[in-house]
């Protein structure tokens, strides 16, 4: 075997022993907690929906208005996202202008 150029690996059961603790350790999470976090309030969206409908904007008319990407706007829209705080006081001011 001295004529191989590679060298043996041996596998460390070390390893294995700290990802089971760390199985171990992340069973106590509760996920409903995050489930909570996640889902954002979905009556940002509706109003922003149906303020964009009753002034017969696109979501991409929204977007250059607002200076943030399609994709951000439906995220809004369905409750996926949470706006930050500059972009929340745009979207109401965009609300409130157009009620």
């Amino acid at each position: 075997m001295n004529h191989q150029d590679w060298n043996i690996i041996g596998w460390d059961k070390t390893e294995k022993k700290k990802e089971k603790k760390c199985k171990q350790e992340n069973s106590n999470i509760n996920f409903e907690d995050n489930k909570k976090i996640k889902n954002t309030d979905k009556s940002l969206g509706q109003k922003l929906i149906q303020t964009r409908i009753k002034k017969e904007w696109s979501r991409k008319q929204l977007a250059q208005y607002l200076n943030i990407a399609e994709t951000f706007i439906i995220d809004i829209e369905n409750g996926k996202k949470q706006p930050s705080s500059t972009i929340l006081n745009k979207v109401n001011v965009f609300i409130q202008q157009n009620n």
